[in-house]
């Protein structure tokens, strides 16, 4: 296995039986996991704030930092932090983290400190204190449920509902669409009728057939919206689902080999036993 996200980003010859243990439903999951999508407005962090943020933290629901590592008290063969390679903008998950900028929110701070024993100063931030919208919690359970039905039967239907799920998360990290296509059914006149109504956000136009011409639209984006903190804080999640993992098999001494967004592969005959910890030390 040679990848960026193998073992100490190392090549590994395994002559054994190697289990490729697969998160069910991670996004999903991850909302089931969370708080709630958070509401209201963020605001900024007073330097008072900053200064006084371990006790600050306690009475806030979420915060988005920027932080300076000062340390790093443990090294991990799956290092939580990753920094962008500006030559070649690949983005490495690396251990050498002290004296670099990251941008963290609450969960993904939790774990780094949990897992790696960071130290770190606060360079800037926002914070919410205005509470959850909880639906998502009850919602995302009824849909995992129904395709967990659909699918136990053979009703193709839960393909729909795993679509659904995943771009709950999707839909929060949205981009803003710039363009849309037309279709329009007509001879020259209904034709220049449009371009003379539409001309101000026409990109290009090609003629299909006698009576059919497809425009390329200009779409505004001045009312798009989207919710890139709600989706920071579900990856964040997913990741915490998957860094209790692969920390507590590093701890004990049980190999993973590889790992990508939602599975790891490790040795098959050490499942059970990663399995038994997992539940003893979060009883789940």
């Amino acid at each position: 296995i040679i990848h960026k996200l193998s073992k100490e980003e190392k090549k590994h010859h395994i002559k054994a039986e190697i289990a490729d243990s697969d998160a069910n439903s991670l996004y999903p999951s991850a909302m089931f996991s969370m708080n709630g999508f958070i509401k209201g407005l963020p605001k900024v962090l007073t330097q008072d704030n900053i200064e006084n943020f371990e006790s600050f933290k306690s009475t806030i629901d979420e915060y988005y930092i920027k932080i300076l590592v000062t340390k790093i008290g443990k090294e991990r063969s799956f290092p939580l932090l990753s920094i962008v390679d500006d030559k070649t903008k690949v983005r490495n998950f690396t251990n050498d983290i002290v004296g670099q900028y990251f941008y963290v929110d609450r969960v993904s701070l939790e774990d780094v400190i949990e897992f790696q024993q960071i130290e770190y100063e606060i360079i800037q931030g926002y914070y919410f204190n205005e509470g959850y919208n909880k639906t998502i919690n009850d919602t995302i359970k009824e849909l995992y449920d129904l395709r967990t039905l659909y699918k136990k039967v053979g009703n193709p239907i839960e393909q729909v509902y795993k679509l659904i799920m995943n771009s709950a998360y999707g839909k929060t990290i949205q981009k803003p669409i710039k363009k849309n296509d037309k279709f329009i059914k007509g001879n020259m006149e209904v034709q220049h009728k449009f371009i003379y109504k539409n001309y101000n956000h026409i990109d290009t136009y090609t003629q299909i057939n006698e009576t059919l011409w497809h425009y390329k639209m200009n779409k505004s984006v001045n009312e798009h919206f989207s919710r890139v903190h709600i989706g920071v804080n579900i990856l964040s999640m997913s990741k915490r689902i998957m860094n209790e993992v692969i920390c507590l098999a590093e701890d004990n001494d049980i190999k993973v080999y590889y790992q990508d967004t939602d599975s790891l592969h490790l040795d098959f005959n050490k499942t059970k036993d990663l399995a038994d910890l997992y539940r003893k030390k979060f009883n789940k």
